[in-house]
């Protein structure tokens, strides 16, 4: 999968980014921000985990997340100012120290990473 240049450009901006996990009880909602994920590859999305606590323990019964992203500074369909995605994938949390030092720099209060593998993704606006 090849992400469009629109979603590059809006991983670039900052920007409130919600992750959706369920298991048995009602969806759980994360955040972090736009600025925060490193994309490894085209599929890959590795973002720095503080707390989250609620969100592994989710992923570790199913790794199934939802993301939805956006900006305001990009212009979207229409040529229209602003746009978001929703992402889909499978995460799991990481404490492999390629993974960790590789963001430990930038975000030092860390425990380890979040790891999103993107399965789907679609431009809502």
């Amino acid at each position: 999968m090849v992400l469009s240049d629109t979603l590059k450009e809006v991983l670039t901006k900052e920007g409130v980014v919600a992750i959706v996990s369920w298991y048995k009880k009602e969806p759980h909602i994360t955040n972090t921000w736009n600025t925060y994920i490193t994309v490894v590859d085209e599929n890959t999305f590795l973002i720095p985990a503080g707390v989250m606590k609620t969100l592994e323990k989710n992923v570790q019964k199913n790794k199934n997340v939802k993301i939805s992203i956006g900006s305001r500074e990009v212009v979207g369909f229409n040529k229209y100012q602003g746009t978001g995605f929703l992402l889909e994938g499978e995460a799991s949390f990481s404490y492999d120290e390629a993974y960790v030092k590789m963001l430990k720099k930038k975000y030092p209060w860390l425990t380890r990473v979040l790891v999103i593998e993107i399965t789907t993704y679609k431009q809502l606006l």
